[in-house]
């Protein structure tokens, strides 16, 4: 028994090119033909696919399964038909999904990502082929997961009221421009905010409330992306200005 993960000549930069199961249907020089369409059909995907006039194609992942996905579709087509055939079409396309829709075994996503092969193939026809072929599948399925609400976001406008806003938040008036009468005030709200008693709050204490703690926070969120519970587990040794290097923190992921 020959196997695809073994075979050189049967990969196209890691993609498996005819399937050990494909082979049961085939006599050699079917495994030859079949070989070099899956390699163009391989380049095609991994170069062009996603936008052919940028030259833009997808990731090898993706590509290794749209080709996983559309040798089932092949092999629909032959064990259908009891022949081997090479010019799948919008009827073969409509037969297949029809038969998986019935299939319990398969979710409607996953139904979904194997139509989205099939209309890669024919885009490939049309790109690669000059086909004059656009498919309407006759079924249509949809990936449940992918039906979401776009989330909520800051606008310009709406990120410069939050950067203003928190310049103001939980400042403290100056030290020395206040009486002693609204410093013993401000005195006792800081006794709360600290957690230490009235007796205890000292000039320093003041002054750190008005660092620009808050303020750094709010700006750094806003600049890279980060959600709150990263930002709280962030260290300052982490960024390393004089060089302009940063480590790679275990269990954070942070744009680069």
């Amino acid at each position: 028994m020959v196997n695809e993960h073994y075979e050189p000549d049967n990969k196209h930069e890691g993609i498996p090119l005819v399937t050990q199961k494909a082979r049961e249907y085939l006599n050699p020089r079917q495994e030859v033909d079949y070989r070099e369409l899956r390699r163009n059909l391989a380049q095609f995907l991994l170069n062009k696919a996603k936008h052919p006039d940028k030259m833009n194609g997808y990731s090898e992942s993706v590509s290794t399964t749209t080709m996983n996905r559309l040798d089932l579709l092949f092999r629909f087509v032959w064990e259908k038909e009891q022949r081997y055939t090479t010019k799948i079409d919008v009827s073969h396309a409509n037969s297949w999904c029809k038969d998986i829709a019935k299939r319990d075994d398969l979710s409607e996503s996953t139904c979904c990502h194997y139509q989205k092969a099939a209309k890669r193939w024919f885009k490939y026809l049309r790109v690669e082929k000059g086909r004059d072929v656009d498919w309407e599948p006759a079924i249509e399925f949809s990936d449940p997961s992918t039906n979401y609400q776009v989330r909520d976001y800051l606008t310009r406008s709406e990120r410069t009221d939050l950067k203003e806003a928190v310049m103001g938040y939980q400042t403290v008036p100056h030290y020395n421009s206040m009486s002693p009468e609204e410093r013993d005030r401000w005195r006792k709200k800081l006794a709360q905010r600290l957690q230490k008693p009235a007796g205890k709050i000292t000039k320093q204490d003041f002054l750190k409330s008005n660092s620009f703690k808050y303020p750094s926070m709010i700006y750094l969120a806003l600049d890279i992306g980060a959600r709150p519970c990263e930002i709280n587990r962030m260290e300052a040794h982490w960024i390393d200005l004089e060089n302009g290097r940063r480590e790679e923190p275990r269990g954070l992921d942070l744009p680069r």
